[in-house]
């Protein structure tokens, strides 16, 4: 129970994920800050019903670059288990979402060999941390495209949401993706509201429609 926050502090020469847990009178409980090599920051939480905490951020690793890194704590910030994934080049995680039935799902970009991104989701175990699957979103060719966010609905569908660019030199366009839990595409709804100009996603919620805003 309580309130957990996440973020990075620097006391040296490298960014470290903390993560703060307080109470409802707004004490601070404990806190919990990585030791891993290069900078690492935390940029979302997620809790599941048993009271397990997930941190989604980024970490820089030796020989891969910046990557989608993922942590699992108990409520007293005990470590369960740790998670990387990404490819030589920068990844970024930017959004993550649990479901107790489907799992637990991140969602950002990955470099390509080209050097552009392309948008990427990954589903976890929730219980181990083992990758279950992962699937990259390419656009056009040579052009940067990013996954905004990721939510489920009630029965633990994904729903994932993404700014991609087009050939024109300011043109990009949101596009939307229903997916299953193994992120295949059961439908996608790309809007562009006037050619030639900029569009961005930003967060995707489900209820009795489903909203991109």
């Amino acid at each position: 129970n309580g309130i957990y926050v996440t973020g990075y502090v620097q006391p040296g020469a490298d960014k470290n994920t903390a993560l703060l847990h307080y109470d409802q009178a707004g004490v601070l409980l404990q806190f919990r800050v990585s030791a891993l090599p290069g900078d690492d920051v935390g940029h979302v939480l997620q809790r599941d019903a048993g009271g397990g905490i997930y941190v989604g951020g980024t970490s820089t690793n030796p020989g891969t670059g910046l990557d989608f890194q993922i942590n699992k704590f108990t409520g007293g910030l005990v470590p369960i288990w740790g998670r990387t994934w990404g490819i030589a080049g920068p990844d970024q995680l930017v959004a993550m979402v649990y479901h107790p039935v489907s799992g637990l799902f991140a969602a950002g970009s990955r470099t390509t060999g080209g050097g552009t991104t392309d948008g990427a989701v990954i589903r976890l175990n929730p219980a181990t941390g083992g990758l279950v699957n992962a699937r990259l979103f390419p656009g056009f060719a040579g052009k940067d495209d990013v996954c905004t966010d990721i939510t489920t609905d009630v029965a633990g569908i994904p729903f994932m949401t993404m700014t991609q660019r087009l050939p024109g030199a300011l043109d990009t366009q949101v596009t939307t993706h229903r997916l299953t839990p193994a992120l295949a595409t059961t439908w996608a709804y790309a809007f562009n509201a006037v050619a030639g100009m900029p569009d961005q996603s930003a967060k995707v919620r489900v209820g009795p429609t489903t909203v991109v805003v």
